[in-house]
């Protein structure tokens, strides 16, 4: 696996080789992380090298080959390409739930605004980049006259309760059960949507009996508000489940630095840029979107804060392949004696399908 992250922006091209002794799986992916679309290329014959020529509106990768031929000998060789775009509805400027010239007419009055500016309305900022432009025009275009569509979630804790000690499953049958909270209905708090689960960061978890999440190598998301007590020190758990085992949990934290981090045993990432364990609320979401389905890596996953794609602060690669055994807990790792969460939670929701760009920014707009 080569994993190349740099961001490429209005230049004439970049070349990317192997190295000499690479055997691994001949493919190439290039993704537009403002608007999740992406280009996956598969060749029958090794390329030798690959090039993404790029301009301020367009980007093709072409991977070179090398063919030596003897006279009147034949080579055959195929190359598939797959697209991948996000099949949902960004979120409408009129908020109708329909793309159609309203919103339009909504986006050219907030032409070139910016947060903090006469014009601003954030409703219209499609591409999540705090800047009304071509960006936005053209992620108008992809939906023209769609209405909104986005995927369900498997399990969803709105954490609403003002009373008692199960967390109510909102979508289905997996109601969750409080486990280490004090007698009494104090840990039911005001949240960020309604009501939330306060969680005192010594024992109180959340325990989904009967049900192990999303297991071995499917695409899966994870959304959630969390609210950390301070800034803490240590890692804060958010949501976890599979096996004890390296490479078979799915561990969703803040860590020590404050960032999300997704971690599966040998291998982890976290995420640059805005921190969430600052004390303020956050909306966070881990998504896990392979390039090969049938061999997930922790480069596949992607970690949104506050509805906006995050870059890459530190990875460890390794295969997803997560186990079936472990209960889903909400404020706890696979061993709650570890550590628990510290602080509030609320709107917690798993799909067992990938989560769109889209979709992710709605549920931190709602």
């Amino acid at each position: 696996m080569i994993l190349y992250t740099k961001t490429i922006s209005s230049v004439p091209k970049t070349w990317i080789y192997k190295p000499q002794d690479y055997l691994g799986p001949d493919t190439i992916a290039v993704e537009q992380s403002d608007i999740g679309q992406r280009v996956i290329i598969d060749s029958s014959l090794r390329s030798a090298y690959v090039g993404i020529w790029t301009t301020p509106y367009q980007v093709a990768p072409e991977q070179f080959v090398i063919v030596t031929l003897a006279p009147g000998e034949v080579a055959e060789f195929t190359r598939t390409y797959r697209f991948s775009t996000d099949g949902s509805v960004l979120q409408d400027c009129t908020g109708d739930r329909i793309i159609n010239a309203n919103d339009l007419s909504a986006l050219c009055s907030a032409w070139l605004s910016e947060p903090g500016t006469t014009n601003w309305d954030s409703s219209c900022d499609l591409s999540a980049d705090d800047r009304i432009d071509n960006k936005d025009v053209a992620a108008l275009g992809q939906v023209w006259a769609h209405g909104a569509a986005g995927p369900a979630p498997a399990a969803y804790w709105p954490l609403d309760e003002t009373a008692g000690m199960v967390a109510a499953d909102g979508v289905g049958s997996y109601d969750g059960s409080l486990a280490g909270f004090a007698a009494g209905d104090s840990q039911w708090v005001t949240a960020r949507v309604g009501g939330g689960l306060e969680f005192d960061g010594i024992d109180d978890y959340v325990e989904i009996e009967g049900y192990p999440g999303v297991c071995g190598r499917n695409s899966r998301a994870v959304l959630a508000w969390i609210k950390t007590r301070g800034t803490p020190t240590i890692r804060l758990p958010v949501v976890a489940w599979g096996q004890n085992q390296p490479g078979a949990y799915w561990l969703i934290e803040v860590d020590e630095d404050q960032r999300l981090r997704l971690s599966c045993g040998p291998g982890f990432i976290s995420a640059n840029e805005q921190q969430v364990g600052d004390g303020d609320w956050h909306h966070v979401a881990v998504v896990l979107d392979p390039v090969d389905p049938d061999r997930p890596l922790v480069s596949d996953v992607l970690l949104y804060v506050d509805g906006k794609r995050r870059t890459i602060y530190r990875i460890e690669e390794a295969e997803i392949n997560t186990g079936c055994i472990e209960n889903v807990r909400i404020g706890a790792t696979h061993n709650p004696a570890d550590n628990t969460f510290a602080g509030t939670a609320d709107e917690v929701a798993i799909f067992d399908v990938t989560a769109t760009p889209t979709a992710v920014r709605e549920a931190y707009l709602k």
